[in-house]
């Protein structure tokens, strides 16, 4: 009955997370009423960089078959009266400045801002934000992305991807390559393959599902569960541990040198690259 409980929490998370559903991406409250501020389109080529720092906003990114970057930048009359921004285009860096005046009380002054970014399939990205949730879809190259205190989603994506927030979720749904997540305080949501994963999250829940070979694999939580679904023939040396919850695995084990309601420590099939599952405070559920 536990075991089917347990099962029954997961389920309830996968709806949640969009894992279930049709795995849809953030959906951003924005106010329809925002205006167009600024608008620029430039010309660039495949694999260059994009650089975007702005102390606050919302940023959705996507891609199409042009040799262009379109930028288009809403918001309400307070973000275009206290936002001055600054583009620059050389040596292979499309740089977006955006800086707000009396930063310190932005937030407090009610300022809404979106940027709606279009670029080449393969492109580079290292983008933040002091204030916003950010999206990015259908991009092959190196992204970076860093928010105080949003929401990060990408969906579709191909190369290493970082992702950093101090109090939101995150989302990585279809995506090949590297992975590197931290939150503070939100749930982390994978699906994928062929990539070495580590994230990890304060106080959340991590829900992942994973295919082809093991590159080696590392989730986190101080204060949620783990789920981690793989295919039948994955193989690791895994190390599964909770402080105060269970752990279940129904994959073949050999050289099982512990496993308790707590620990498993053994290889998964026939081992090789590390699968280090951990928290503190929930239960971990390792299968297909």
């Amino acid at each position: 009955m536990k075991k089917i409980f347990f099962a029954l929490i997961f389920v309830s998370v996968l709806i949640s997370s969009g894992l279930i559903s049709g795995c849809s991406t953030n959906n951003f409250n924005i106010d329809s009423n925002l205006k167009v501020i600024k608008e620029k389109t430039f010309s660039v080529s495949s694999n260059k960089l994009l650089l975007l720092e702005t102390d606050a906003g919302d940023l959705i990114i996507n891609s199409w078959g042009k040799d262009e970057a379109h930028i288009k930048i809403s918001g309400n009359k307070k973000a275009e009266n206290e936002f001055s921004f600054v583009f620059n285009n050389a040596n292979g860096v499309l740089k977006i400045l955006a800086e707000g005046s009396g930063i310190s009380s932005i937030w407090k002054s009610g300022i809404k801002l979106k940027f709606e970014i279009t670029l080449p399939k393969s492109f580079n990205i290292n983008a933040s934000t002091k204030g916003g949730d950010m999206e990015i879809t259908n991009i092959s190259g190196i992204s970076e992305l860093y928010t105080s205190g949003g929401n990060i989603s990408a969906k579709n994506i191909n190369g290493n991807f970082k992702a950093k927030t101090s109090g939101g979720d995150i989302k990585v749904i279809d995506f090949k390559g590297n992975l590197n997540l931290q939150t503070s305080g939100g749930d982390i949501t994978l699906r994928g393959k062929n990539g070495k994963i580590n994230a990890s999250t304060s106080g959340g829940n991590i829900i992942a599902e994973y295919n082809g070979m093991n590159l080696g694999i590392l989730l986190s939580t101080s204060g949620g569960n783990i789920k981690l679904k793989v295919d039948n023939n994955f193989s690791a040396a895994a190390r599964l541990s909770s402080s105060a919850g269970e752990v279940f695995c129904n994959l073949p084990l050999n050289n099982v040198e512990n496993r308790s309601h707590s620990k498993l420590k053994a290889d998964i099939n026939s081992g090789g690259a590390e699968l280090i599952l951990k928290t503190s405070g929930g239960d971990i559920y390792l299968g297909n």
